[in-house]
């Protein structure tokens, strides 16, 4: 079984102007139009089995109607995490809804939340997410919205690891896009955590190897040719995050 553990869906009526906003941002073609339907073509023509939908909340108001839309992705091809906001006084109750759905995590991205990783209010909802069970993946190093000013470095993660150790914290593009000395230096000096690396929007000539913990592996049609040849390795620790 192959998992693809990074993507983005969003609801039709604004995943055309959403992907022209993210274009224009990242400078980059999309591979799909943005639409769940659209995703499980471009899953199918790849050979990934399930894709697991990362929604990036960007202000509080947006909570209650993404955690809405991702109720219907928790079964079949697409299984998609929960959203929430920093700024949201009333995590812990957002989070207990999100565990009661049968969601399995949650995403952070600092960038577009205009929070940095070591931020207390952070450091609350890994906390509680991780005693609920919960995923969490965050948007780690650099982000093509503000390439100048990361919110989340692999120093920031160390932090978080160190004071809240928690359960489940996948740290996205290696441990920090185009921070890769830094992530692997930090990585080195962390404590013992359920802690995994991933590659979504990498590019060059890359190879499957454990690199500390195993390396989640993205961009279906280019990875899956180049990267994901260890199917059997990589299955397994795919399918234990997903469970």
């Amino acid at each position: 079984m192959i998992i693809d553990f990074h993507t983005h869906i969003f609801p039709e009526k604004i995943a055309g102007r959403t992907l022209d906003y993210l274009k224009e941002i990242c400078q980059t073609e999309p591979y799909t139009d943005g639409t769940a339907k659209d995703l499980i073509r471009s899953q199918k023509e790849a050979g990934v089995d399930i894709s697991v939908a990362l929604p990036a909340v960007t202000k509080p108001s947006q909570v209650d109607s993404i955690n809405r839309f991702v109720l219907d992705f928790q079964e079949g091809p697409i299984l998609s995490f929960g959203g929430i906001h920093p700024a949201c006084e009333n995590y812990k109750e957002i989070l207990k809804g999100i565990k009661d759905a049968g969601i399995r995590g949650i995403k952070l991205h600092p960038d577009y939340q205009d929070t940095y990783f070591n931020d207390i209010r952070y450091k609350r909802i890994i906390s509680y997410a991780s005693e609920l069970g919960l995923i969490v993946s965050v948007h780690a190093g650099q982000d093509p919205k503000c390439p100048d000013d990361i919110h989340c470095t692999p120093g920031m993660a160390l932090e978080v690891i160190r004071e809240v150790q928690p359960q489940k914290l996948v740290l996205a593009h290696f441990g920090g896009n185009q921070c890769w000395n830094e992530a692997m230096s930090a990585d080195g000096r962390r404590k013992r955590t359920d802690l995994f690396s991933k590659c979504p929007g990498a590019s060059g000539d890359f190879k499957v190897r454990t690199w500390q913990e195993k390396i989640f592996c993205k961009n279906t049609a280019y990875f899956r040719k180049n990267l994901l040849k260890d199917t059997k390795s990589c299955a397994t620790i795919l399918q234990y995050a997903a469970q």
